[in-house]
């Protein structure tokens, strides 16, 4: 709310004065009142009144230099003055008071409401002139301010072109300077600028750059490109937009070029186009080089079936293979991005890896070749070989690491079975030679035996003894006869067999063998092929792994016997040790019982290795299965775990009917022994180098009436055979010779001497023994150590054969 206004009023007469204040403030002014010059002058200071009623006459200070003081001391605050008079005034002294600064005169007596008037009057005049002022000042104000601004935007204006040229030719010499080539045209496509690396980059000639010819310079810059009508056509439609542009332009010589393109402005006018171009021919054949090999990582990674990722300093996952993303349950490898083993580990493996891998960063040294074992909820055990080598940045800083881990099982598997292999190998090797020289010493204690329970009476103490000696080498020859079949050196007469009738046969015998508490269940596939083996052999087979499985059920249980055609490929055989590829039949033998540990599978297979209790067996059961199998070019396998029972495969060749046959020898006829001599004189070149049994086939030869030449080697039965004119009705000879083989004798001889018969025997066969070529040969054969009666047997029916 505006305050009113202030009037003082000095007048010496009180009476006067009282009636002016009361009419005043009757009219809501603030009034205020002095009776003399120097005391209205002191309230005008401090009341500041906007009007001041001043009689002319005062006692101590004349009304118009009461007046003249007002009007300069409250110059700034236009104080009004009307002057009062009690008489007429003349116009001389109207001019006085005017000349003194007052706004009139006010002649008394008059009426009240003239007095308000009046003092409304000189009121508003005053009002008016505050106003006035304030306007004259604000337009003073504004002029100074406009004044100040055209100098200070001269200043800047002249600071502007100062700093336009020294921009101008920083610009100029950055054009100069920049490594891109840079061109401006106008809006007709006119050259209005361009820096010598322009020219430089598209080898445009100085002369024709200087033509300014611009119809000549598209054509030259036409000519370079691979496709110059998309590159004209580019032009020309971003003539006709404002918007920026960029592409890559290729040259017929290889090399490419960044394109960009931007309007031109000028007082938000399109003026033209800015063209940059930037030789990016190397950085592109990088970029290229760069983007293979990393997409050539990046499949090696994702293909590959080890475990690959990188890892940053914090030994988080930066990027994964997908066979790692398999492994940690992921179905996406970016899913691992940002984590830690903690997130997918147990805690104590994940701490391990990460002090393993902060120590690689922290030293810069790689992890290489680290073998890890590790069992898996369902037992396996699982090998890893794992590696992780440190990433570092051009100045040598680790930044990371790469890591590569690989699932080593099947090869940590293979290698295993192959040590296996050999020592199986090697163990049959060291039987066989073992079971070959025991036989020989089996043969000599055997045949004199016999020798002396011809002539002992039956009722001498000493023929009991012979025949105690007799039962005894018969156990050893036994014996012998595993250890060849698991050093696979014995003797095989194959046949083709059909696998199922063989189970069926020998089935009702089994149920015999294993008891009313085994549960025996045959699972028979009825188009499974037939295998050549040995049929006493496929027999053992059978019933030592069903009397395993038997001893493996301490109270009973359930055995199936399964048979299936199975096809292996090249790259099974990789992948398996054991496995060969071509096709198979399976036989299966499962049993319920108390199952194995590795450790126990491991040595499943070796000879008298066994689980029983002492006097149970012998522990060469498997053993002589595993020769069998591997004799008969097939293998046996065992998968088993503690308390889930075992399982046995055994896989033999499929037998292929176009695969050629050898004649089977067959076994001499059991004929009554003769009650004299029946040799007849009949010439017999015998050749064997082990002396005690060429002694004994000797003296049992001679006793039934043959004449016996014997000789100790090769070369000594051909000399013995050149001296006699080859006058000999029979050869019987070791199959393995100090110094050759009676296979090779045989053959030479014959070649003298066509028709002349061939018995030949041997404590096992191998490589040397050339069953092939005896079977084809025709010749006949013994397998030591055999029985004297057998012998003589076997010579009489060889020659009674012959014309």
């Amino acid at each position: 709310m505006n305050s009113p206004p202030r009037i003082l009023i000095i007048d010496d007469d009180t009476h006067l004065r009282r009636i002016l204040l009361r009419i005043l403030k009757a009219a809501h002014y603030a009034v205020s009142g002095a009776t003399s010059g120097v005391e209205g002058l002191e309230l005008a200071r401090q009341f500041r009144p906007d009007l001041v009623l001043l009689d002319v006459v005062l006692p101590d200070i004349p009304g118009l230099t009461v007046c003249r003081q007002i009007k300069r001391e409250l110059a700034a605050h236009r104080v009004s003055v009307l002057l009062l008079s009690s008489q007429q005034t003349t116009s001389q002294s109207q001019a006085e008071g005017l000349e003194a600064g007052a706004e009139g005169y006010i002649t008394r007596p008059l009426s009240n409401r003239e007095l308000l008037a009046r003092v409304k009057a000189a009121l508003r005049c005053k009002t008016h002139e505050d106003q006035l002022a304030q306007n004259n000042g604000r337009l003073e104000q504004r002029a100074q301010e406009h004044l100040a601004q055209l100098e200070a935007a001269n200043r800047a204006l002249e600071q502007e072109i100062r700093e336009h040229r020294k921009t101008e030719a920083t610009l100029r010499a950055t054009l100069e300077a920049t490594a891109d080539g840079i061109l401006v045209v106008d809006n007709e496509g006119r050259i209005t600028h361009t820096n010598e690396r322009f020219a430089e980059l598209w080898r445009i000639p100085k002369k024709l750059l200087a033509s300014r010819d611009d119809n000549k310079l598209l054509q030259y810059v036409l000519e370079q490109l691979e496709d110059p009508e998309i590159f004209l056509t580019k032009v020309r439609e971003l003539y006709q937009a404002a918007r920026e542009d960029f592409d890559v332009l290729s040259f017929k010589d290889g090399r490419i070029f960044e394109r960009f393109s931007c309007p031109l402005r000028s007082d938000q006018q399109i003026v033209g186009r800015v063209w940059r171009f930037r030789d990016i021919t190397e950085r592109k054949r990088a970029e290229d080089a760069l983007f293979y090999e990393r997409h050539l990582l990046y499949a090696l990674m994702d293909n590959s079936p080890d475990r690959v990722y990188f890892k940053d300093t914090h030994s988080r996952f930066t990027r994964i293979s997908q066979s790692h993303a398999a492994s940690l349950g992921l179905s996406e490898p970016r899913e691992a991005i940002g984590k830690t083993d903690a997130d997918f580990k147990p805690r104590e493996f994940a701490e391990q890896t990460r002090a393993e891998e902060q120590k690689i960063i922290a030293t810069g040294q790689p992890l290489l070749a680290k073998i890890e074992q590790a069992v898996k909820p369902d037992g396996r055990v699982q090998w890893t070989s794992a590696a992780k080598v440190p990433i570092k940045d051009q100045a040598g800083r680790v930044v990371g690491i790469v890591g590569i881990s690989r699932d080593i099982t099947r090869e940590i598997e293979i290698q295993q079975q192959m040590q296996q292999a050999h020592k199986m190998e090697a163990v049959g090797r060291l039987a066989g030679g073992i079971a070959h020289d025991f036989n020989n010493i089996l043969q000599i204690i055997g045949g004199f035996t016999e020798i002396l329970l011809e002539t002992t009476a039956e009722t001498d103490q000493l023929h009991n003894d012979l025949l105690e000696i007799q039962k005894a080498s018969k156990r050893a020859a036994d014996l012998t006869s595993q250890l060849l079949a698991f050093g696979r050196k014995q003797m095989i007469v194959p046949r083709v067999l059909d696998l199922n009738l063989v189970i069926r046969n020998t089935e009702k015998m089994l149920r015999r063998l294993l008891g009313e508490d085994v549960r025996i269940i045959t699972q028979l596939d009825p188009h499974v092929a037939r295998v050549k083996m040995d049929p006493g052999q496929l027999d053992q087979i059978i019933v030592d792994l069903a009397v395993n499985a038997r001893d493996a059920m301490a109270h009973g249980g359930r055995v199936t016997i399964s048979t299936t055609n199975v096809s292996f490929r090249e790259t099974d055989s990789a992948s398996q040790s054991k496995v060969r590829p071509g096709h198979f039949v399976c036989l299966s033998v499962t049993d319920t019982g108390a199952g194995m540990s590795p450790d126990v599978i491991t040595h499943l297979f070796e000879p008298f290795f066994t689980t029983k209790v002492q006097g149970r067996g012998t522990g060469l059961g498997l053993a002589v299965i595993y020769g069998i199998a591997e004799q008969s070019h097939g293998w046996i396998t065992v998968h088993s775990q503690l308390g889930q029972g075992s399982t046995f495969k055994v896989y033999l060749p499929a037998y292929d009917a176009q695969q050629p046959d050898f004649p089977e020898p067959q076994p001499p006829r059991q004929e009554p022994a003769p009650a004299q001599p029946q040799g007849q004189g009949k010439r017999i070149l015998l050749t064997e180098d082990e002396a005690g049994v060429r002694n004994v086939a000797a003296h049992v030869l001679r006793t039934g009436g043959y004449d016996v030449l014997a000789a100790e080697s090769v070369a000594e039965a051909l000399a013995i055979f050149e001296r006699e004119g080859g006058r000999f009705d029979l050869l019987f000879s070791d199959v393995v010779l100090t110094d050759g083989n009676g296979v090779d004798l045989a053959s030479k001889l014959k070649t003298h001497k066509p028709d002349l018969p061939v018995l030949l025997c041997s404590g096992y066969t191998d490589e040397r023994s050339r069953w092939n070529t005896i079977s084809a040969a025709g010749f006949h054969f013994l397998q030591k150590p055999y029985h004297t009666t057998l012998l003589l047997q076997t010579v009489r029916q060889i020659l009674a054969a012959r014309p």
